[in-house]
């Protein structure tokens, strides 16, 4: 999923809240999963793909990182801050 899941020509239609949501939204969940795969640095991000509307969800990976196997509930963070747990 790596930031390249959305494309550059959709981020440029979106206003700042919107872009932001649409990069760091996807890119949490690919740290999370990481992170609870015990992956770290070494997740297959590439091919790791997520959606952050209307749900956030993983949508396809590699095992560990297949999406049936794995929810990502939105974290409790401060406002401002996007957080994502994977279970």
């Amino acid at each position: 999923m790596c930031a390249g899941h959305v494309t550059r020509g959709v981020l440029a239609t979106l206003d700042n809240e919107s872009r932001r949501l649409a990069f760091l939204l996807p890119w949490t969940y690919q740290e999370a999963m990481s992170r609870a795969a015990g992956d770290a640095l070494g997740a297959p991000f590439r091919r790791m793909g997520g959606a952050p509307e209307p749900q956030l969800a993983l949508t396809d990976g590699a095992a560990p990182h297949l999406a049936q196997d794995w929810t990502l509930p939105h974290a409790s963070v401060p406002e401002g801050l996007v957080g994502t747990a994977a279970l």
